[in-house]
């Protein structure tokens, strides 16, 4: 397992992290968890040679009294830069704790989901989304909880940022948000994109998934992620029509 765990941050409005407040991250998978299940879709391949079935895993970020306006996260340094710039879209499965569901608030939930990737705190794409219990919240045919990012769009987004944006006290703005809510992606359940600093998808040294949470309560639980890919190649001149690449989170 290449992922550390982040030291657990206060965000506007949080109180002091709790003692017992605390987050790991492992794995879990086919061979060790026997109530483990991947996600939809996901075929095991069997091994010709010794006909067992190939080991498929997911990366677990367990939280434990996990406080309101607090943030959760691990990290994964890349031995060497990676260029986004060949493909148009990331996407990653994500499954929401389906034990302990006192998170979700009516049709939408207290925890948030965001996956980062830059080259370092301050210089780095985002994408924010409220996660669900299971791999499709617990509805059939339900994907609002898979990272659906289109890597155009959030590239854009860094240009806005650098025309020259400014807050309402004249300052010049850091990050930069947008809502994007599409009726063929995620079920029309909105996401944030976001931007800061100068990030370059030409040189990307590193990859955080982590947890805000935007309720009252006090959570205990783990959510599971699994297949991080880059899909559809950019049709460029010299270029390959359609490429894709997978990350192993686990």
């Amino acid at each position: 397992n290449e992922w550390q765990e982040d030291d657990v941050l206060v965000l506007d409005g949080g109180n002091d992290i709790g003692p017992e407040e605390s987050v790991a991250v492992s794995v879990v998978g086919t061979d060790k968890n026997i109530d483990y299940e991947p996600p939809p879709g996901i075929k095991i391949r069997r091994n010709r040679q010794t006909q067992t079935r190939e080991r498929e895993q997911s990366l677990r970020l367990r939280y434990e009294n996990f406080e309101p306006q607090h943030q959760v996260s691990a990290t994964k340094v890349l031995t060497r830069n990676a260029n986004y710039t060949q493909y148009t879209r990331m996407r990653m499965f994500v499954h929401g704790d389906d034990v302990n569901t006192s998170y979700v608030v009516g049709d939408s939930s207290d925890l948030e989901l965001f996956v980062r990737f830059g080259a370092d705190t301050t210089n780095y794409y985002e994408f924010v989304s409220r996660i669900l219990p299971g791999w499709v919240g617990a509805r059939a045919g339900y994907k609002g909880n898979e990272v659906d990012i289109d890597l155009l769009e959030i590239a854009r987004l860094k240009s806005n940022l650098q025309m020259g944006r400014f807050d309402s006290l004249g300052q010049q703005l850091a990050i930069l948000d947008t809502v994007i809510a599409e009726p063929r992606l995620r079920d029309f359940r909105p996401a944030v994109y976001r931007v800061r600093g100068n990030p370059s998808m030409q040189q990307i040294k590193e990859l955080t998934i982590g947890l805000r949470n935007r309720g009252q309560g006090i959570y205990t639980g783990e959510v599971l992620v699994d297949e991080l890919r880059l899909e559809e190649g950019r049709n460029d001149p010299g270029g390959a029509a359609f490429a894709r690449v997978n990350t192993k989170l686990a």
